[in-house]
């Protein structure tokens, strides 16, 4: 029996379409970076349009040692000048160590930052700060218990979950969402600056 070979030339024809496809391409890449280069495009987000995206995931529920806390109904407001993002956040906590049959109550506000991800094209919250605790009947040696509890639930909902993703419905936004340049809140309404 003998071995069959299999010819890997191709004909000069085929050789010189290839290379030629080749080249266009590559022509057309680099005319497209060369476009989009220097270029910014701003993306703009109503405080309503968050709010609407943070609300949704809600109500968050946490336990932590003798501590179930459940936050509920957030309230978006955007720091004016700033990267940040406020919420305000009801609470509803079971102490099992106070003896009380009924939820305790309380809110919280906090302030987080913004955290890009290039390769998802989303803007995640990030870094939450509670600013300040209203705890109604919990005892002030519980309130590092309740801090750590909502600290951790907002952290690791805000991990899982993107605050707002750009979409890819034009080239445009797919070239932008390579760099982040610069976020700022103006006028109620986050400014997402993008580019190349």
């Amino acid at each position: 029996m003998g071995k069959e070979s299999v010819s890997t030339n191709f004909p000069l024809a085929s050789r010189k379409i290839f290379a030629a496809a080749l080249v266009i391409i590559v022509v057309g890449l680099a005319c497209t970076y060369a476009y989009f280069v220097g270029r910014t495009y701003e993306v703009r987000i109503t405080e309503a349009d968050l709010r609407a995206k943070v609300a949704s995931r809600f109500p968050l529920t946490k336990s932590l040692l003798i501590l179930q806390a459940k936050l509920s109904n957030p309230r978006i407001a955007l720091v004016e000048g700033s990267n940040r993002v406020a919420l305000g956040i009801d609470l509803e906590l079971n102490l099992h160590a106070s003896g009380n049959a009924e939820p305790l109550g309380g809110k919280a506000d906090v302030e987080a930052s913004l955290r890009y991800e290039p390769a998802a094209g989303a803007f995640y919250l990030d870094a939450p700060e509670i600013r300040r605790l209203d705890l109604q009947g919990v005892s002030e040696k519980y309130t590092p218990l309740v801090r750590d509890a909502v600290r951790e639930a907002l952290v690791h909902d805000f991990a899982k979950h993107p605050a707002y993703t750009l979409g890819l419905s034009n080239m445009k936004t797919a070239v932008a969402r390579l760099v982040l340049r610069k976020v700022v809140v103006d006028h109620g309404v986050l400014i997402l600056t993008l580019g190349v």
